[in-house]
């Protein structure tokens, strides 16, 4: 048949077609340009050509024609719906096809390979990622490996391969480029890394490890303030004595809780505090200091009455130091309503946990409630018991107000008495005790109290203090005066001589006779009618 030369209408490519071909829509094979041959479409011939010549260098390109406008006896020749329009050889019908599902999926699977390694180095790099441990050389071996697996997947593909290369360079090189573009993503290499045996690649690791722990150290230390406590530690007899706490959300409890820790570590000073300039995680902390003869793990477990402390981890440890979390509903936690009303069946419950809450203050509050209500039959051994632990030396005050409240709580069976005495002998000397100490003695009738009542009674206004006293002791109150007589001065002689008068016995009388042989003659008056009076007693 016939040849005729047609021309693409939008790119301008030629092609050699039969006569058939005339008034019949087609597709440029070069651009995909759809147009009808007739008119302009048709280039006139100079001369014939003939099956294997060509008019340009790049005439191998083809047309395809519109499956609508397929020829009767071009469908014999295809089962595609088409007959393919050649300019100088024999193709087959396959190239005039949209790809093939198989090279569909081969691009597909070109492109996914590359965009997925992409984002894996990209992702698996950090610190965390899959990459962390594969060195520098290692990584670039595999992104060239998967750059040509995946061009070579999408160039294959392509039946225009000019698209294809240019794809599979795009992906392809920017695969590659990733481990020179972005060396941050590329594990540092070791010198001789590839001699390293296992053991050398693992004391690497324990080194890079703990160069982080240690830069995680001194963040924490510069975050805390912590070259006071270094240089506290530095100054102190003994370093291990200087205790730190790192307390988050102290908000307006930090004299109560530096004062708790004063009470209960028996500090001779109150800790430390600094707040300035210190913060963790975003939010302010305070940082108290004390020097105090207390385990790490007995002032963890101390803590716990204001705050939740921080697990003791490594980094803790090693600085000793603990870091607390403050509780505002173990500082706030009682109603006021409660607290106060007496007929409320929660009112023994609240008071009693008030005398373990570590405000000072409201510890003496809630004592004085519990010395002016009725017994509560239900509770009194817990309240007597936690009112006895109260006593102490350091703190006269609270101590007081506890064995004030205690001579009412407080039986024989729960055998407290000692404890009340053991503070009254330690006191005794320094003539500090006050009257609701020897109040509960003498109502309790604690044994062996003479030599604390004689201590008292020979103080310079002891004579005139404690006299009532004195005379309601009884016995232990004579016991009392024969014991201070050899020491006693004129101005006790004669209060001697008035308390004797009321509860002396005939025991009293050497003391009272080797007074009066030293005495002046106006004491002498005195310690005579006294002595006089106990010999008159049957």
């Amino acid at each position: 048949m016939e040849k005729i030369q047609i021309k693409c209408s939008s790119c301008g490519q030629k092609f050699a077609v039969s006569e058939s071909y005339k008034n019949r829509v087609v597709e440029c094979g070069a651009c995909d340009h759809r147009f009808k041959v007739e008119g302009s479409a048709i280039v006139r011939q100079k001369k014939k050509y003939y099956p294997g010549e060509r008019t340009k260098l790049n005439s191998d390109s083809f047309a395809k024609v519109d499956s609508d406008t397929v020829p009767p006896q071009a469908e014999a020749n295809s089962n595609l719906g088409f007959q393919p329009a050649l300019q100088h050889k024999n193709v087959g019908a396959g190239y005039a096809q949209p790809p093939s599902p198989k090279r569909s999926f081969a691009i597909l699977l070109g492109i996914f390979l590359i965009i997925l390694f992409i984002v894996i180095f990209i992702l698996g790099s950090r610190p965390d990622g899959i990459l962390r441990n594969m060195d520098g050389q290692k990584r670039i071996l595999l992104a060239a490996f998967i750059a040509i697996l995946g061009s070579g997947l999408i160039i294959g593909g392509f039946r225009s391969k000019v698209k294809g290369i240019f794809l599979a360079l795009l992906l392809g090189g920017t695969l590659v480029a990733l481990p020179f573009l972005f060396p941050v993503l590329i594990t540092p290499e070791v010198t001789e890394g590839s001699r390293l045996g296992s053991n050398d690649s693992n004391v690497i690791q324990d080194e890079k490890i703990k160069a982080q722990e240690e830069q995680k150290i001194d963040t924490y230390k510069n975050n805390i303030g912590y070259r006071k406590v270094t240089s506290r530690r530095a100054e102190a007899t003994n370093p291990d004595h200087i205790k730190v706490l790192v307390v988050r959300d102290i908000g307006s409890h930090t004299d109560t809780i530096c004062n708790y820790l004063e009470e209960e570590l028996n500090l001779d000073f109150l800790p430390t505090t600094y707040t300035s300039d210190r913060s963790l995680d975003g939010r302010r902390i305070t940082l108290i200091i004390m020097e105090a003869d207390i385990s790490t793990a007995d002032l963890y477990e101390l803590t716990k009455k204001f705050g939740i402390p921080a697990e003791m981890n490594a980094m803790r440890t090693e600085l000793d130091v603990i870091e607390v979390l403050v509780k505002e509903d173990k500082l706030t936690n009682t109603s006021t309503d409660i607290l106060l009303d007496e007929s409320n069946p929660s009112f023994f419950d609240a008071n009693y946990a008030e005398l373990y809450h570590i405000s000072r203050d409201r510890r003496i509050a809630a004592i004085q409630r519990l010395e002016k209500v009725k017994l509560s039959l239900g509770r009194r051994a817990d309240i007597a018991d936690q009112l006895s632990k109260m006593i102490n030396i350091k703190d006269q005050e609270i101590s007081n107000e506890a064995i004030r409240t205690l001579k009412k709580w407080s039986v024989p069976e729960y055998k407290l008495d000692n404890k009340v005495k053991a503070y009254a002998d330690a006191l005794a000397d320094k003539g500090n005790l006050e009257s609701p100490v020897l109040e509960y003695l003498i109502d309790k009738k604690v044994p062996g109290i003479s030599g604390i009542l004689s201590k008292q009674w020979l103080n310079s206004n002891g004579h005139l203090i404690w006299d009532d006293i004195i005379r309601r002791a009884g016995k232990q109150g004579e016991a009392a005066i024969i014991k201070a007589l050899p020491k006693a001065k004129s101005a006790h002689l004669k209060a001697a001589s008035s308390v004797l008068l009321k509860i002396g016995t005939r025991k009293s009388l050497p003391a009272l006779s080797a007074a009066l042989s030293r005495a002046d003659k106006e004491d002498a008056k005195y310690l005579k009618a006294t002595i006089d009076e106990i010999k008159s007693r049957r």
